[in-house]
């Protein structure tokens, strides 16, 4: 086969992967450097706060744990925990683990049915009336200064949103554990860092992060009300509501003090699952995205074209050898190992980790996940969208 064109497509995205690896660490540094020292629990002490956590068959010691956190937040002001049982099979658990952990102004909402995480974030929103509402997964457990760092975060009437860093929970007993766990760290203390130096975080996670309310009564309507081929969407619901948010002149921001840890997916098809619905998502409102990254700083629009890069390199260079009337073999023998290289020393270079972990890293994400991306644009008009049920047209 020619090589010259493949040669020619390596070359440019090499260049354009160690090029913005560069910029993506230095902007990472610079947020983590000048992040402020934690503040104490007397910090923010006039602010109230209402967390949101909504649970479906959740796994009683992992609620437990996620309560327990938050009951032990040094926080100096007021704090109201909404817990709301989506439509569990099991409500008298939830119930008891809410008992065990709940202190004054909690409070337990039960949905007679699973409504999807929305609906259920609805049902305890109308209730809140503090300015800072903080979401919180139920698999999550949250250090004990972390709200007091969010809520420091929110100093300006322009930040609508502070999220943190999410690991994975430990025992990190596998190999799968241990790449996930790179993967949310990446995620976190360089992706969003580096998105957190432009004052526009494009995903701020569910998991943990604090909300200025008045923002959300904002775009509130248009949140819950999300719609992608008449079917109501129930799931990828992070970045969709930090989009509306991500008005002109608006802010989200990364907080590095403010961290959790959460549960790994327990085996390959559950992380497959969790993949799926996230990538699907995703694709959903690439289109947003696209508009609200060209009125940032530029920087953005170059960490959107660096995840689809490489999907689209693999794709135009091996129809380009189809249609020259080569086979995909000679093409697959030039272009991956090139490309594992390209992408094993960024992650290196990005996360100062052995070349070992790194490349099984890129096996993983950048390599397996390929197939889950064509999968979930072949499927994005799923009417379950990963529920248990099928959601009707409406």
């Amino acid at each position: 086969m020619s090589i010259a064109p493949v040669i020619t497509a390596l070359t440019a995205y090499a260049g354009f992967a160690v090029w913005h690896a560069r910029r993506q660490r230095s902007r990472a540094r610079i947020v983590h450097t000048r992040a402020p020292a934690a503040a104490g629990p007397d910090a923010q002490a006039a602010t109230a706060v209402d967390v949101i956590v909504c649970c479906h068959n959740e796994q009683p010691q992992e609620l437990g744990r996620c309560l327990s956190a938050l009951a032990g937040q040094r926080y100096g002001g007021e704090l109201r925990v909404h817990l709301v049982d989506d439509g569990s099979h099991r409500p008298e658990e939830i119930e008891r683990e809410f008992h065990r952990h709940a202190a004054a102004g909690w409070r337990l909402l039960r949905l007679p049915e699973r409504r999807g995480k929305r609906l259920a974030q609805h049902a305890a929103f109308q209730d809140c009336s503090a300015e800072v509402i903080v979401s919180v997964d139920s698999d999550t457990v949250i250090d004990p200064g972390a709200i007091t760092a969010l809520v420091g975060a929110l100093d300006g009437a322009d930040v609508v949103a502070a999220t943190g860093t999410v690991t994975i929970q430990p025992p990190l007993r596998t190999v799968l554990h241990r790449l996930l766990d790179m993967r949310y760290r990446l995620l976190h203390e360089t992706g969003r860092a580096a998105h957190s130096f432009h004052d526009a975080v494009l995903c701020c996670g569910g998991a943990l992060t604090a909300y200025r309310r008045s923002a959300l009564l904002a775009v509130w309507p248009d949140y819950i009300s999300q719609r992608f081929r008449r079917v109501a969407c129930n799931h990828g619901e992070d970045m969709y509501l930090t989009l509306l948010l991500l008005r002109p002149g608006r802010a989200t921001r990364f907080v590095p003090q403010a961290s959790a840890r959460t549960q790994a997916p327990r085996d390959a098809g559950d992380l497959l699952r969790q993949q799926l619905r996230w990538t699907r998502s995703y694709y959903r409102d690439f289109v947003m995205l696209l508009r609200i990254v060209r009125a940032r700083p530029r920087y953005l629009l170059a960490d959107v074209v660096a995840g689809e890069l490489l999907p689209v390199m693999l794709l135009l260079s091996g129809a380009s050898a189809l249609l020259a009337g080569q086979g995909l073999l000679g093409w697959a023998a030039v272009v991956a190992p090139a490309a594992l290289v390209v992408d094993t020393a960024v992650t290196v270079y990005l996360t100062g980790l052995g070349p070992a972990l790194c490349l099984g890293y890129v096996v993983i994400w950048h390599w397996m996940s390929l197939p889950v991306r064509c999968w979930a644009l072949l499927t994005l008009g799923n009417q379950e969208w990963g529920t248990r049920g099928r959601t009707p047209r409406t």
